[in-house]
């Protein structure tokens, strides 16, 4: 259970920090980047996206999932779909969406994943 809380810190960091730059203007929709997180610690598995406009906090989020699981952050330009949740927020005025897919994520709220991930320094 400790493993799967730390995986869950984990794609909490990502939901924490991926934020993009949040245009609201009539002009067309800005292009998209997206960190897909795919972790396969053993017996502990997760699923998430990040999708935000600002390419260099996507990079960031997917540079710092590398640093502690090999392999595990690949950079795109979109979040695939089939997602069991999603949560919108907004950090320093910037938004983000991210996606869960594992239902070990799903059934907490976006406010309670971002709590937790806070509680370690996120």
């Amino acid at each position: 259970m400790k493993k799967l809380l730390f995986v869950s810190m984990v794609a909490g960091a990502a939901l924490f920090t991926a934020c993009g730059d949040d245009s609201s203007s009539t002009a067309p929709a800005a292009k998209k980047y997206s960190c897909d997180i795919d972790i396969d610690a053993g017996i502990i598995a997760v699923r998430t996206c990040i999708e935000s406009e600002d390419q260099s906090k996507v990079n960031t989020v997917c540079d710092g999932v590398v640093a502690m699981f090999p392999d595990a952050g690949k950079v795109g330009s979109e979040c695939p779909g089939k997602a069991i949740k999603k949560c919108e927020g907004e950090k320093d005025g910037a938004s983000y969406t991210a996606y869960f897919y594992e239902e070990s994520l799903a059934e907490q709220p976006c406010d309670e994943l971002v709590a937790q991930a806070e509680k370690f320094g996120f």
